[in-house]
């Protein structure tokens, strides 16, 4: 793990540390016969103890904390905490979970305090999260949860402080179709691949869960709205003909009376060929996205390893309605439920006129 520090407030320019790398990988060899694997331990003290991946540091006070390892390569290795006072030198403290280490690979993370908690956000088959709090410099796992659900997009999640004091985080939306082992594919094929989620702010309600709601400074984008109020469907479906198009804002508000499944319908070719739908099933307490007639073109319906079918569950109360803040812009799909969740797609209608 190496350092380098900005010079101007700007962060144009930086300067790396005559100290890298601060945190050194400890060699090792992996062998099969017990007796030369001693042999080797004996001459290499720190051979075990740490791994290097995916660093993440923070200052809390006077001290520096990084977040280092977890790889799940072999020898396997715990998520590691190290501390420093000048950012060149580092010490080992110790295990970086208290107990609950999540299972496989630690990608990416990214820890801060959101309220009177301690949030870890991380990459380990889709954006999860970590909820608890760090005491006597061991992060003490609560509760987890996860913002992807199967086949939802998601790469690298990455936080920051406002000057409002709002924790503000983005991610990237890598592209489901794209061929990870072929180069020509990632750069020429999908050349926007990793583009970057709306920003979204965190927040903890009452019971310490995390909120996610999108920034209001995406109200400055919105022009020409259409307002409509007292929808009634008993069974079947109405067709908005007022609102069109492939860049949208959508905010509404569902009262699940008595019913199997509601929602919407979006990206709708006029013959209704190609659609995306977006539903909750009350029965099984789920929020739905079905991309499985998103576009006739069978190119465009690729899938690598995911599934066309995403599902979050949705615990409602009593009474409550189902408030839905949809983005749509071109390929992206990104679908806010009661704050409580945020589903993202890539999305690829063949039809240039949809609504």
């Amino acid at each position: 793990n190496c350092i380098a520090q900005a010079l101007d407030d700007d962060l144009n320019t930086w300067k790396k540390s005559e100290a890298n790398p601060v945190i050194p990988y400890p060699e090792y060899v992996q062998v099969n016969d017990g007796a030369v694997f001693r042999s080797i331990l004996d001459k290499l003290p720190d051979y075990g103890k740490y791994d290097v991946w995916d660093p993440h540091a923070w200052l809390d006070g006077d001290t520096y904390y990084s977040i280092s390892g977890d790889n799940d390569t072999w020898p396997a290795k715990n998520s590691t905490l190290w501390k420093s006072t000048d950012l060149e030198n580092w010490e080992l403290v110790g295990d970086f979970f208290h107990h609950g280490e999540p299972e496989g690979v630690l990608d990416c993370p990214d820890f801060f305090k959101l309220g009177d908690k301690y949030v870890l956000l991380f990459l380990n088959k889709g954006l999860r999260y970590v909820i608890g709090d760090f005491k006597n410099e061991q992060f003490y796992p609560e509760k987890d949860g996860t913002m992807t659900w199967g086949s939802g997009l998601g790469y690298a999640p990455e936080s920051l402080l406002d000057r409002n004091g709002r924790r503000i985080m983005w991610a990237a939306l890598y592209d489901r179709r794209t061929n990870w082992g072929n180069v020509d594919d990632l750069v020429t094929r999908h050349g926007w691949d990793g583009v970057l989620t709306l920003p979204r702010v965190l927040s903890l309600d009452e019971n310490n869960d995390l909120i996610m709601e999108p920034v209001k400074e995406l109200q400055s984008l919105r022009t020409n709205p259409v307002t409509i109020k007292n929808i009634s469907i008993e069974d079947g479906e109405k067709i908005i003909d007022e609102v069109k198009g492939d860049a949208l804002e959508l905010k509404f508000s569902i009262k699940p009376d008595n019913v199997d499944e509601c929602g919407l319908r979006v990206l709708c070719s006029p013959d209704g060929k190609e659609q995306t739908t977006i539903s909750y099933i009350p029965a099984k307490n789920i929020i739905r996205v079905d991309l499985s007639k998103t576009s006739l073109d069978p190119e465009l319906m690729k899938t690598g390893w995911h599934p066309l079918i995403q599902e979050a569950t949705l615990n409602l109360d009593k009474d409550e309605s189902i408030e839905m803040h949809i983005f749509i812009d071109k390929s992206v799909l990104e679908v806010f439920v009661n704050g409580k969740l945020c589903l993202n797609h890539k999305v690829y209608p063949s039809l240039v006129e949809s609504r």
